[in-house]
């Protein structure tokens, strides 16, 4: 190969390295930007775990309380919390 040949060569393979690098580049902003919003799902998704664990330890509670020792009812309140009444306890 002659010396002309080799430049063309090594030239053609910079400027393939530059696109390589630049596509390289752009799937890490991708990918970044997804990792940024999969990581606040996660968050949002633990933070529910907590409070549905948390809601369902205080009705097993208050299933198991002496106030509430017969007709137990797990009711909804207007906020949507979920909650243990008693069933005779209603309005007149």
């Amino acid at each position: 190969m002659d010396t002309e040949t080799k430049k063309a060569i090594n030239r053609l393979e910079r400027r393939l390295d530059k696109l390589a690098l630049e596509q390289l580049r752009e799937v890490v902003v991708t990918l970044s930007t997804q990792v940024e919003r999969l990581e606040m799902e996660a968050s949002r998704a633990h933070e529910a775990v907590d409070f549905w664990h948390e809601q369902a330890t205080e009705m097993q509670l208050a299933l198991c309380d002496e106030n509430y020792a017969t007709h137990h009812c797990v009711g909804i309140n207007k906020e949507g919390e979920m909650m243990v009444v008693k069933i005779d306890d209603q309005p007149n």
